[in-house]
């Protein structure tokens, strides 16, 4: 999965398409944080909710109305604090996330979360965050199975199971 995340199409981050960035914010800030997709959904960009703080490390609060289903009320917001990586900054979730925030400063309103939809007229859901991982996660998996079946057949029958043709192709 994280090989996936390394290679052009994702980066440089500035210069792909603003789905790239999405896509791999949302996976890495998701596994950084071991959060819900309701609770990555909730992440604000405001001011009050996303700090980036000087040792490095970026601070996230969910939106102040969000209650995830296993916290209690009177204990407000959850709380995240991400520390940046040192070895590998392809996969680094705070450079990903302080380089998304860059991308889509221009194109926020005061109210929108901190992830936004494609297309930008649409309105962010949990169901577009959950899409965009499990998009994420089957695109790794083909790429890998693609792969594994060069090596091992010179052709890509299993990948072209997985993609929907079936055995027939293979079958002549």
């Amino acid at each position: 999965m994280l090989q996936l995340l390394k290679k052009e199409v994702f980066e440089p981050l500035q210069e792909a398409s603003l789905l790239r960035p999405t896509q791999k914010t949302v996976f890495l800030v998701t596994l950084a944080t071991a959060a819900r997709v309701s609770e990555i959904h909730a992440l604000s960009a405001s001011a009050e909710c996303l700090r980036f703080n000087d040792n490095g490390s970026v601070s996230l609060l969910t939106s102040p109305g969000f209650i995830a289903k296993n916290r209690l009320p009177e204990l407000g917001s959850q709380a995240y604090s991400l520390s940046p990586l040192q070895e590998d900054q392809s996969l680094c979730p705070v450079r990903a996330l302080r380089l998304y925030v860059q991308r889509t400063l221009n194109t926020r309103r005061p109210c929108d979360p901190l992830f936004l939809a494609i297309p930008r007229d649409k309105k962010t859901t949990p169901q577009f965050i959950s899409s965009l991982l499990r998009n994420l996660i089957k695109e790794a998996y083909l790429s890998e199975a693609e792969a594994q079946t060069e090596v091992g057949r010179g052709g890509s029958t299993l990948t072209g199971v997985l993609r929907g043709t079936g055995f027939e192709p293979y079958l002549n």
